[in-house]
């Protein structure tokens, strides 16, 4: 798969939060190593992430992010990288989804046949190797360029989780079908 992910958080009108002022906070455009590319975090033998300059790959701007997603044979769970909603290095907190409808990504499939995607929440880290994926939803990416947008139903997550509200929201997760 090759991806643009132009990933953003869409605020509920009226609403208050640490998203930003607008209607929506652009979390990686990977326009920029840092912090786009600087950020990610690949997980279960995910494979790579790479510039890709290649403009018949790009939805917007000069580059996108080129996904080798592998996953290892050992692995039982699916490879997946999720993108951080907190970073004391680069002076951000956009953990706070109490405002957040819908988060979005453009995902280019260059196959003739479909894939799954998985989008969802990470809700804890306990160290480099763990996180905590919260519920998630799949989409199906059809050849060329896709939309996810993802509208989560944050009552079920903060009470599967145990917060008090939708303030916990560490990072956003896709997940994908293992090629090996």
């Amino acid at each position: 798969l090759i991806g643009c992910f132009a990933v953003s958080g869409c605020k509920k009108k009226g609403g208050q939060s640490q998203i930003a002022d607008t209607d929506k906070t652009v979390l990686a455009d990977f326009e920029e190593s840092a912090p786009d590319f600087q950020l990610l975090r690949l997980r279960e033998e995910f494979g790579a992430i790479d510039v890709n300059m290649d403009t018949a790959f790009v939805k917007s701007g000069n580059q996108s992010a080129k996904l080798y997603v592998m996953g290892g044979e050992r692995n039982t769970v699916d490879p997946y990288f999720y993108i951080p909603t907190v970073s004391d290095y680069f002076n951000f907190d956009y953990s706070n989804f109490n405002s957040v409808e819908s988060v979005s990504a453009w995902v280019y499939n260059p196959s003739q046949e479909e894939a799954q995607v998985a989008v969802g929440f990470v809700t804890g880290i306990t160290d480099l190797y763990k996180v905590d994926l919260a519920r998630q939803e799949y989409f199906t990416l059809q050849s060329g360029w896709n939309e996810i947008i993802y509208r989560p139903n944050m009552s079920y997550i903060i009470s599967s989780v145990g917060f008090d509200e939708y303030d916990g929201i560490l990072g956003i997760y896709f997940q994908f079908e293992k090629n090996c």
